[in-house]
């Protein structure tokens, strides 16, 4: 277990990650897993009210580089490796039909949804995938319950059919804010956001080679390739590892006492 400016990041392999989504599909409650990557921190320590949804998540996943070499820099170190929103979602589907989980896809565009749940099911073809909708168009500063006929339609489509783990790929924090006010409303155990995945398993977006992902090189493939992501590649590679560091040493500091 790490922990990055107050939200504790779950050391566990993709197996077993799998496995304990298993678990909480089977229980009563309603269960919410982060895939975490340097972004979305960034974005809780600056907004609590995220901080403190993310912080209710049965698990927090170290989806990101950048989340293992701070947890080696701060004495706490995620030994089992990433995460990533792509690969669990793949595995996920791989395991369906052995784990009797069912999956619904949840994203911002139906071409994109229609391409990832096609080839899916043409990698995996026992994966029980029952389908996929379209999520609503967030306001800049969108509350719930967000009340458009979209969302209403695709809250129908899920209650209907009852899957057991929803996969939400609308980003980090239009995702997180949308399963922790409608996952408790929604007829499934688990809702994971798993921001641009559908892009990647469409083939919509090419993925790094396997070889640049292991030596933690993907962003840098990323920016190669989509330059506009510049800004949001310079927080995550500079001023997210500065702000752990900073933060980690002022909470690690003894208070003097007068």
């Amino acid at each position: 277990m790490c922990e990055i400016f107050g939200i504790k990041i779950h050391n566990l392999t993709l197996v077993e990650v799998v496995q304990k989504i298993k678990e909480l599909a089977n229980l009563s409650q309603k269960s919410l897993v982060v895939t975490a990557n340097p972004e979305i921190l960034l974005q809780a320590y600056y907004d609590s009210r995220l901080k403190t949804k993310i912080n209710r998540a049965a698990f927090v996943l170290a989806d990101g580089i950048g989340l293992i070499i701070i947890s080696r820099l701060i004495g706490q170190p995620i030994t089992k490796g990433r995460v990533t929103g792509v690969d669990l979602v793949e595995e996920l589907a791989k395991q369906s039909a052995t784990n009797k989980l069912t999956l619904f896809l949840i994203g911002k565009d139906e071409i994109i949804l229609q391409k990832a749940t096609q080839n899916l099911k043409s990698k995996y073809p026992d994966a029980k995938i029952l389908g996929y909708g379209v999520g609503p168009i967030f306001s800049k500063d969108q509350t719930m319950p967000i009340l458009d006929n979209v969302n209403q339609v695709l809250i129908k489509k899920v209650s209907n059919l009852s899957p057991d783990v929803l996969l939400v790929g609308f980003g980090s924090p239009k995702q997180d804010n949308w399963l922790d006010y409608y996952l408790p409303r929604l007829n499934c155990r688990v809702g994971i956001g798993v921001g641009g995945s559908f892009d990647y398993l469409s083939q919509s977006v090419k993925r790094a080679p396997v070889v640049w992902r292991k030596l933690g090189f993907e962003w840098l493939y990323r920016l190669i390739n989509e330059p506009i992501r510049l800004k949001r590649i310079i927080k995550a590679v500079v001023l997210f590892p500065l702000l752990a560091i900073f933060y980690h040493i002022k909470q690690n500091v003894p208070h003097r006492t007068n």
